[in-house]
């Protein structure tokens, strides 16, 4: 009645690589985080005391240490190609394309459930009075 399954695609065919997918979320993560910790001590501490100062301090090395990761990150994305062939994925990441689903046929319907009709509604009778 139905043909459920998966079959594979063609081992030769290029797809977006997981790898650099992953990368590419890194960076914008990294990114974020570093314009969060840009706008941060402006609108946080305005005024200049000592604990405002080593605040900033810290903020301002927090920048620096995302910059320079977000730096590597960017090298070993730059180094990762963009697309891949489906055979150079491991099992897990492959993906796999349905079967298509084949329709049921009317003598296999149970007597309490009756096709769709296909026959048109009546047109309602409408007066103005």
């Amino acid at each position: 009645m139905e043909k459920i399954g998966v079959e594979d695609f063609d081992r030769t065919l290029l797809v977006v690589n997981p790898a650099r997918r992953l990368l590419d979320k890194a960076v914008k993560d990294l990114h974020r985080r570093i314009r969060k910790l840009q706008v941060e001590p402006e609108a946080a501490k305005p005024d200049l005391d000592g604990e405002s100062i080593q605040w900033r301090a810290e903020r301002q090395e927090d920048i620096q240490r995302c910059m320079k990761e977000k730096a590597d990150l960017c090298l070993q994305r730059k180094s990762t190609p963009r697309k891949v062939t489906i055979g150079s994925l491991p099992e897990a990441d492959r993906p796999a394309q349905l079967l298509p689903m084949t329709k049921p046929s009317p003598h296999c319907w149970p007597t309490s459930q009756k096709p769709p009709s296909n026959t048109p509604k009546p047109e309602p009778e409408w007066s103005i009075n």
